[in-house]
């Protein structure tokens, strides 16, 4: 999916403080602060770097972008006195990441402009400034205003926890060794190979969820959602993707699941339920319509992520394989933090990225490519699973500790899915 890069602008006569009502009324403000930044029509920012550099706009667009957005940050300086609640503080800080991250961007495409709009290959560490563009891709997708160096030392603090916690499975299944490990789950009896079977798993596994979501969520009366085999999938092909009936020629709402080889693992069918339809992605587009024109990877796939670890308030990972499965998928997407900046910001090649792999992620091989090719173009968007879900996770025992109860955290989250994770996170 593409990130709508729709930005904003703030009309002059609204910096006219002093009324009643413009200090008590920030919504109406931040309404029509989006209006002079949609006017700019900024360029879309898409998943793959090549793509935004080659979409860089001229010198003359660049500086009226800039001169509006050095406007913005000081007159928000002093619109930063006019807060009264939460709620202010939420759009505050969404204008402030905004104007932040676009003068960050300016700055670095007008420097690459006239230093000869070079493309790099394998990475964005082999090009001038390589590593400050890296540092403005981390912040942009995931939403957080965090470095490299924050998100590989939380990817290596992850990749430790859910290797302990994958032994500790192993241990309880009663494997001895890796040779074991991978012998028993490379068993026929893991995988299916009929369609149909899969899609009833996948079925029953939504009446469970259904049957158990009122532990954490009110009542959002979700509609349908199919499961469907990933249209010509192969082994480079993602798990799953959700499409809600908005966004696909099926005229209802679908997650795609991975038949590639034509088999499936039915140790990934609870998370992979969760992330892609409920309580993830499908519930998510559906608890509170959103018209926003906002899309942020680090809020979205962040909740997504996050949704997985209520397997057990759902009913699902009833059996240790399931959970086991999981924790497979949580260590590739904590590794993805490690070499992600090590090829970005440090200069890895991809047979480092590959030795580092082979090092922690074990009987994952056939996807180690794909995933390396995926990080090395896609800067920042991998971050956003692992770092978005720690984020909310750190926003959930917050508000737990100060007393509010899981269903309405959960429905405060949701119905802020648009806002940057900094916007809802004031210490994240």
């Amino acid at each position: 999916m593409i990130r709508k890069r729709i930005c904003f602008g703030l009309c002059l006569f609204l910096f006219a403080f002093g009324t009643k009502a413009q200090k008590n009324n920030m919504a109406a403000f931040y309404h029509q602060w989006c209006a002079e930044y949609n006017a700019l029509q900024l360029p879309p920012t898409t998943l793959d770097y090549h793509e935004n550099l080659r979409a860089v706009s001229p010198r003359d667009s660049l500086q009226i972008q800039e001169n509006f957005f050095a406007k913005q940050i000081k007159l928000l300086k002093r619109l930063k006195n006019e807060l009264q609640n939460a709620s202010d503080s939420i759009l505050y800080r969404h204008m402030e990441f905004e104007c932040l991250q676009n003068l960050e961007r300016i700055g670095l495409q007008k420097k690459w402009l006239r230093t000869g709009k070079e493309i790099p290959v394998g990475g964005l560490y082999h090009m001038k400034n390589g590593r400050k563009w890296y540092a403005y891709y981390v912040k942009h997708f995931t939403g957080l205003m965090v470095t490299p160096e924050i998100v590989i030392e939380t990817g290596k603090h992850e990749v430790k926890r859910a290797l302990k916690k994958i032994d500790s499975l192993n241990q309880l299944l009663g494997f001895k060794n890796d040779s074991d490990v991978l012998k028993v789950l490379q068993d026929k009896k893991f995988y299916l190979t009929d369609k149909e079977q899969i899609i009833r798993l996948f079925h029953k596994t939504d009446s469970t969820v259904r049957i158990n979501l009122s532990r954490c969520f009110y009542d959002y009366n979700l509609p349908a959602i199919e499961a469907m085999e990933w249209p010509e999938g192969t082994v480079a092909t993602p798990p799953g993707m959700y499409l809600n009936r908005d966004d696909n020629p099926y005229r209802k709402d679908v997650f795609l699941f991975n038949f590639s080889q034509n088999k499936f693992n039915t140790r990934c069918t609870d998370w992979l339920y969760m992330h892609e339809a409920i309580p993830g992605h499908h519930l998510q587009h559906y608890a509170v319509p959103d018209s926003s024109n906002f899309f942020y990877f680090g809020t979205m796939e962040g909740w997504a992520c996050y949704a997985e670890n209520l397997g057990s308030e759902m009913g699902l990972y009833q059996n240790p394989y399931t959970y086991l499965g999981m924790q497979e998928w949580n260590l590739v997407r904590s590794a993805r933090l490690v070499m992600e900046v090590g090829i970005h910001y440090y200069g890895w090649s991809f047979n480092d990225a590959l030795q580092y792999w082979k090092q922690n992620i074990k009987g994952q091989d056939a996807i180690c490519e794909r995933e390396i090719k995926r990080i090395t173009s896609w800067p920042g968007q991998a971050l956003c699973y692992k770092m978005g879900a720690l984020a909310i996770q750190k926003l959930v025992s917050a508000k737990i500790h100060a007393g509010q109860n899981i269903r309405q955290i959960h429905h405060y989250i949701l119905s802020h899915s648009h806002y940057p994770l900094y916007a809802l996170c004031s210490d994240c």
